[in-house]
């Protein structure tokens, strides 16, 4: 699968919970999903994106592609912590045997705001009942019921007053 905005509209009940109907799509997504509700207009542009950027990589399953890499800066509130939740599902659900894993620059922020929207998200998804979500401290992550260490994906924290040697110790491994 190359399309996360379209896994976003089809994993989720946006149109019949209500504590997600926050945002009404714009008249060319409601068409194309044949939904009132979805994500802001930017995360729908950003997971379009994606899609195109992952159809382009030509990812079959097996070989391995290049990397894709984004950033998104922003103030605070506009909903990237969400949108890091449904790409861990995105990937969970449809990559097979996938592994990965998740940082912050605080265990605060990992735990309050990345991980617990991941809970939330992953609560109502409708692949729910193939994962274990684990919220415990020190042991936060997300696994498959019958895969437990082959497909999963773990929230590793650091310390904060040393994110950046962290930081760069992933970057060069």
């Amino acid at each position: 699968i190359a399309d996360p905005l379209g896994y976003v509209m089809f994993a989720f009940p946006w149109d019949s919970y209500e504590p997600i109907q926050l945002v009404e799509l714009k008249p060319e997504y409601a068409a194309r999903f044949e939904s009132k509700y979805g994500p802001d207009v930017w995360a729908c542009e950003f997971l379009d994106a994606l899609g195109a950027d992952i159809k382009s990589n030509k990812f079959d399953g097996h070989s391995a592609v290049a990397p894709l890499q984004y950033a998104t800066a922003s103030g605070h509130g506009i909903g990237k912590s969400v949108l890091v939740a449904w790409l861990i599902k995105f990937i969970m659900d449809t990559r097979p045997l996938s592994k990965g894993t998740v940082t912050a620059n605080t265990a605060e922020q990992l735990k309050t705001k990345t991980w617990a929207e991941l809970g939330k998200w992953h609560k109502m998804s409708i692949t729910e009942h193939w994962f274990t979500y684990n919220a415990g401290r020190g042991a936060m992550n997300l696994s498959h019921k019958e895969h437990k260490e082959e497909w999963r994906c773990d929230a590793q924290t650091c310390r904060e007053e040393n994110s950046e040697a962290f930081a760069g110790q992933h970057a060069a491994s």
